[in-house]
């Protein structure tokens, strides 16, 4: 069930605590750099933040999210390289 109100600063640093590995992994996967990861996951987080009470699983709803922002990131920089080639 979703949660009534928008998460404490607490419930995001938990929530990041947990899911290290598994963003280490996309990111990783992903050739995402650690500057950029951090932009990814501040954005991702902003988005959790403004949803909060409407996701159910706000882990899985992050990871999914963060998996695809990272692809979408890593598939424009690659364009771009062969842009500039």
């Amino acid at each position: 069930m979703p949660s009534p109100a928008a998460p404490s600063p607490e419930d995001l640093d938990r929530l990041i605590a947990r899911l290290g590995p598994a963003m280490a992994v996309i990111l990783r996967e992903w050739e995402i750099s650690e500057v950029e990861a951090e932009g990814l996951v501040s954005e991702v987080l902003v988005r959790l933040s403004y949803r909060w009470s409407r996701i159910l699983d706000p882990e899985r709803w992050f990871l999914s999210a963060l998996e695809k922002v990272a692809r979408d990131r890593s598939e424009r920089s690659r364009k771009e390289e062969t842009r500039n080639e």
